[in-house]
């Protein structure tokens, strides 16, 4: 209600509260990312352990290069851990593609950026469609059995062979 066209005190002030209200929560919101625990706006990373091994899936990518991928994919099998199985023969094609110098690999970068990287290769095709199988069965939750993963797991093993028979132009 205004009042010969100015606004009332009491809507006055419950205006400045909810915008001193507003402003407060966004300074708090943007110290809790800056300084806090983390991001309120980005998905929380998935951790996965091996039940009787002392890494994480973080360790492995941070050290990507130094990491025996296929010990670890085996471990993964044993446990019937198809999802984390899955995971790390994307890792082992990443970890390919770099040694073989198809793409710079860096621990920040998205799956996107690699997928640019290798735009105009011939090893587009089959490292998009990977990196389909691999965010439908990770991100998506998708729970695989293990002739889910006897399916998928030849696309894998197929894509790293070619990796490494298929010299950079």
């Amino acid at each position: 209600a205004t009042m010969g066209g100015k606004m009332s005190p009491f809507w006055a002030a419950v205006f400045k509260w909810t915008i001193v209200g507003m402003a407060i929560t966004i300074v708090a919101v943007l110290l809790y990312n800056v300084l806090g625990s983390g991001s309120i706006f980005k998905p929380k990373g998935k951790k996965i352990t091996a039940k009787d091994e002392d890494f994480s899936i973080e360790t492995i990518e941070a050290n990507i290069h130094e990491s025996d991928l296929d010990r670890h994919i085996w471990e993964a099998l044993q446990q019937q851990n198809y999802t984390l199985a899955i995971r790390l023969y994307y890792l082992a094609v990443i970890k390919e593609l770099s040694l073989n110098k198809w793409i710079k690999w860096k621990r920040d970068k998205t799956n996107r950026d690699y997928l640019g990287e290798m735009k105009t290769t011939s090893l587009f095709n089959p490292y998009r469609d990977a990196t389909r199988i691999f965010e439908r069965v990770f991100y998506g939750n998708a729970a695989i059995q293990e002739q889910d993963f006897n399916v998928l797991k030849p696309r894998f093993t197929a894509l790293l062979d070619k990796i490494k028979q298929t010299t950079r132009p």
